[in-house]
């Protein structure tokens, strides 16, 4: 009987453990806000829109998938971005598309 109620409890404590457990590689911040990238150009994400302030200061469409954020008509590609963030402050965006086109921006929330 002692030994069931050690496996019980082991059992227990590993049901536990493994339920309770987070993800620290997948931060819940937020990109909705005011951010400068390197260049000093101005990104101003709402809800579904983001204004990008270059260029022709446009307003386009995004969303934001599996940490991948795809951007409608943006650079004129079908590539996203791969989110990586550094902190609720800062953020890496990495380029990446089909013709095998890399980028990285930086970004900054204000």
């Amino acid at each position: 009987m002692k030994k069931q109620l050690i496996i019980i409890g082991i059992i227990i404590i590993l049901l536990t453990v493994g339920l309770s457990g987070c993800n620290e590689n997948s931060p819940k911040y937020s990109v909705i806000g005011t951010w400068k990238d390197t260049y000093d150009d101005i990104w101003e994400f709402g809800n579904n829109t983001v204004y990008i302030g270059v260029g022709a200061n446009d307003t386009y469409n995004y969303k934001i998938k599996d940490n991948k954020l795809y951007i409608e008509n943006w650079l004129g590609e079908d590539g996203y971005y791969i989110m990586n963030w550094v902190n609720d402050k800062k953020l890496e965006l990495s380029f990446q598309s089909g013709n095998g086109q890399n980028l990285t921006e930086i970004l900054y929330k204000q």
